[in-house]
């Protein structure tokens, strides 16, 4: 058994092909659309174990930089690193490989950036509470109940069959105005990971200002706002024409905009457990920020 420590390859053809089976077999996806259609920026960066001419575990890290707000209202740029697509074949599991990967990512990182985190599913808290993690909460954003959202000529439309605002989508993104209390400002990535086929992108000319939304069951929930300037969230809510009756936002607004807003303590429910390393992650939890839906990798 031919065993290999890889890293930072997913330009390689070969190899992505590799890690594109072992997230198939183990997620149901893989990266090729988003790769061939040019949206892969170079910040995830996988750590992998090959064997035998197959990849069989994976933990990659993803540098994600934002602007984040502190108790002071000021805005501060963080870098962390989030630990995404950690992943071992069945065959394979129980046996180390993963640990190990995301102890080399810590060991690249650690005294890198401003702390290191990821999402975990519910069947591995004792695994990262053992390799030096925390558990912590964040605060989940909806619209008060006693609140009604008027509209005013609402003009959001869908943007999937219109090649030149797709274009603008895509370039907007890039250039992004800072439009929640804890944005990720190199999102292009990941944001069109979520969105690259362009399902849930609308735009409002009014505003001109595009949202990523989806109405499920008169639940409203807006996950981001992609403007070239400041865009109030109220505002973008009174010119979506869909019928809601409650809305779940699925970033922090800016401070402007709370007065309207719910926060709740949210620990991932049934979803996930957030885990970090370094004491400024710490900042989250206590300046009631929520880690952006688009941002999870």
């Amino acid at each position: 058994m031919m065993e290999h420590f890889i890293k930072g390859y997913f330009n390689d053809d070969a190899k992505r092909t590799l890690l594109n089976s072992l997230t198939r077999d183990i997620y149901g996806f893989d990266f090729t659309d988003w790769y061939n259609n040019g949206y892969y920026t170079g910040e995830y960066i996988p750590y992998s174990i090959e064997i035998d001419g197959k990849i069989i575990s994976n933990a990659s890290a993803n540098i994600m930089k934002f602007s984040q707000i502190n108790l002071d209202g000021e805005y501060k740029e963080r870098t962390y690193i989030q630990i995404g697509t950690v992943m071992t074949l069945p065959e394979y599991r129980r046996m180390g490989f993963a640990g190990r990967l995301i102890k080399e990512i810590i060991k690249d990182y650690r005294d890198n950036c401003d702390g290191i985190y990821l999402f975990a599913n519910l069947s591995a808290l004792n695994f990262y509470e053992d390799l030096g993690f925390w558990k912590s909460m964040q605060c989940k954003v909806s619209v008060k109940k006693n609140i009604v959202i008027e509209k005013k000529d609402a003009d959001f439309i869908e943007i999937r069959k219109n090649k030149e605002k797709r274009e603008n989508y895509l370039a907007m993104v890039k250039l992004t105005t800072c439009n929640s209390s804890f944005e990720q400002t190199n999102k292009f990535g990941l944001q069109m990971f979520y969105t690259g086929d362009f399902q849930n992108v609308y735009y409002s000319k009014s505003l001109n200002c595009f949202a990523c939304y989806e109405c499920n069951e008169k639940t409203l929930y807006l996950n981001s706002i992609i403007a070239d300037k400041e865009t109030s969230v109220r505002d973008v809510l009174a010119k979506i024409p869909d019928t809601f009756d409650r809305v779940i936002i699925g970033f922090t607004p800016k401070k402007f905009d709370l007065d309207i807003f719910d926060l709740e303590e949210y620990d991932g429910a049934d979803n996930y457990r957030l885990f970090c390393m370094g004491n400024i992650l710490k900042e989250i939890e206590e300046n009631k920020l929520y880690f952006p839906e688009y941002s999870h990798a």
